[in-house]
């Protein structure tokens, strides 16, 4: 069966004739691979579209192993579905299976329920985002990589419009930069090396120029193209520089539009496409340039590495006639069409070691960074270093952000700081007088009683201007005319508790300005009373109080 990609740029062969299962069932999976790589499916991209005959085989090697005799997917019981899921131990993998076989009509509910118990726990320090300085030495050396490709394929390009100029007609044929350059003009204009029309292998004046260069082919295509791995290093500023997920960068193209003046802050508009968006997908991205940097070409701003990229890769481009931003030399023979050319982000997993091998450093932890490096954890460090929604909604970019560690603990500094100047403002401004006099616990509850003490004087508030109390209840505890005494104790000890409830009930912005400065009145209050008066008190709560509290709290005894 052939993949297309949503927006059909992408294809790609897939051959599940060749599972170890019987031919129902092969046609059962294939049925659901064509169902979740369709219009209304969930795997939009070639990238997804690459799992799939893994996942394929996964399933299959597993009924093969364990249920030989099954011959349809429809004899799949709950506990086959749970032995399935328990026999994968990657949470992506398990997550791409479960949705094939979402997608198969004859997998039963009782099955994906069975699938659904088995979970495996996502490593969160995986997606966080990168340290300063992981990130500083990840941009440093995809920077210097696609530095050296700058300086390299400029160079040699120049050579070859000086052969095609005349410049070099005074050297002999047989001088080294003559050959080079002859050489390099023949594979701009093929795409390939000078070959030997009886055997294939590259002719003598290619061999010549490569062994006086002490470079051996692909060496010499090298010369005037992007590799496998500059195009990751400019893939990984892109990510770094512009907060780009991978699947954006794989697809950009070449084609922009320039929207300033001379004069102005170059940007650049891009149109990209965020596959399983509907209408939304398509997004126009501005690439932007510091005011610091000097060109266009600088490789320290989006715009810069992205202007940069397609220049570098432009010939690449016109041997493989596609509008992909991303075309590079790759020195091995696609088995497809035989092409040297690849399009797109080259894959990394395994080699990003022996790209980065030059900025290693011996420092474990930073050498480790680039041995490893993540798309995901580069986007997610811009997104936490900018704070702006990079090709997605405030939402999604908000949830985020609460993901990440370094910003939830940024948020409870900031949380704790906020706390702490509420509290000592509200405590600081407590004008209610304390009297925790045994005697005074025996009095009866007085005609100026509130709910959190006695009002010496109702009739000449101080919070508006010497008229009749209009304040809430809670304001007593900020009012020179309020008196607390012990018999109002057990109805402040609920309120505090009820206070304490909220706080995991309210957004903590909204319970700092709301509730926090009360809370800590009433705490200050309890530093007056003795452990002894508190057990009293706390045992002397009835319903009454609970009442009484909850329609405080509710506004039901606010002024109208």
């Amino acid at each position: 069966m052939l993949f297309v990609s949503e927006d059909g740029s992408q294809r790609m062969s897939i051959d599940l004739s060749k599972l170890p299962v019987c031919h129902q069932i092969r046609t059962e999976l294939a049925i659901a691979v064509e169902a979740a790589t369709g219009p209304t499916g969930p795997w939009k991209r070639l990238g997804t579209a690459k799992n799939i005959l893994r996942i394929a085989q996964r399933i299959a090697h597993w009924i093969a192993a364990t249920r030989p005799e099954l011959e349809t997917l429809e004899d799949l019981t709950r506990a086959d579905g749970r032995m399935l899921a328990q026999s994968i131990t990657d949470d992506r993998q398990l997550g791409q299976t479960r949705t094939l076989l979402t997608m198969c009509a004859q997998v039963s509910a009782a099955v994906m329920d069975g699938f659904a118990m088995h979970h495996i726990q996502r490593s969160r320090s995986a997606r966080e985002p990168y340290t300063d300085a992981e990130f500083e030495r990840i941009c440093v050396a995809a920077r210097g990589i696609a530095r050296q490709a700058r300086t390299r394929i400029r160079k040699h390009r120049i050579l070859i419009a000086d052969l095609r100029a005349g410049r070099l007609d005074h050297l002999d044929n047989n001088d080294q930069k003559r050959k080079v350059a002859v050489v390099l003009d023949h594979c701009d204009r093929n795409g390939d090396l000078p070959r030997s029309p009886v055997t294939g292998a590259p002719g003598a004046l290619a061999r010549e120029a490569a062994l006086g260069l002490g470079r051996g082919h692909p060496g010499l295509m090298s010369l005037i193209h992007v590799t496998s791995g500059e195009a990751w290093a400019f893939g990984v500023l892109l990510a770094a520089l512009a907060g780009l997920n991978a699947s954006v960068i794989d697809s950009l193209p070449a084609r922009h539009l320039l929207a300033t003046a001379s004069g102005e802050l170059p940007v650049a508009l891009v149109q990209t496409n965020k596959p399983r968006r509907g209408a939304s997908a398509k997004v126009t991205l501005p690439l932007t340039q510091d005011a610091s940097d000097a060109t266009e070409t600088s490789l320290t701003s989006p715009l810069g590495v992205y202007s940069t990229l397609i220049e570098l890769t432009e010939p690449a481009r016109i041997i493989l006639g596609s509008e992909s931003a991303f075309a590079y030399y790759a020195g091995v023979r696609n088995r497809e069409n035989g092409s040297m050319f690849r399009t797109g982000l080259p894959a990394h997993q395994s080699r990003a070691k022996t790209w980065t091998a030059a900025w290693h450093t011996g420092d474990v932890i930073l050498d480790t960074a680039l041995c490893q490096v993540s798309m995901d954890r580069l986007r997610k460090t811009r997104i936490e270093k900018s704070r702006i929604p990079i090709l997605q909604s405030r939402s999604m970019h908000d949830h985020y952000l609460q993901r990440m560690h370094k910003v939830r603990e940024e948020g409870f500094g900031i949380v704790r700081e906020a706390l702490d100047d509420q509290v000592a403002r509200a405590i600081a401004s407590r004008r209610m007088t304390v009297d925790p006099t045994p005697v005074e616990s025996a009095a009866p509850i007085s005609s100026q009683d509130t709910i959190l003490g006695e009002c010496d004087d109702f009739q000449h508030s101080p919070f508006d201007n010497g008229r009749p109390c209009q304040q809430p209840f809670l304001t007593c505890l900020d009012c020179v005319n309020a008196r607390a005494f012990p018999r109002h104790l057990p109805t402040q000890l609920l309120v505090a508790d009820r206070l304490r409830q909220l706080q995991n009930e309210l957004p903590a912005e909204i319970w700092i300005r709301r509730y926090a400065g009360a809370l800590a009145q009433l705490d200050d209050i309890f530093t007056e009373y003795t452990s002894a008066q508190i057990a009293h008190a706390r045992s002397g709560i009835t319903n009454r109080h609970h009442v009484l509290v909850d329609h405080l709290l509710q506004g039901d005894l606010d002024p109208t």
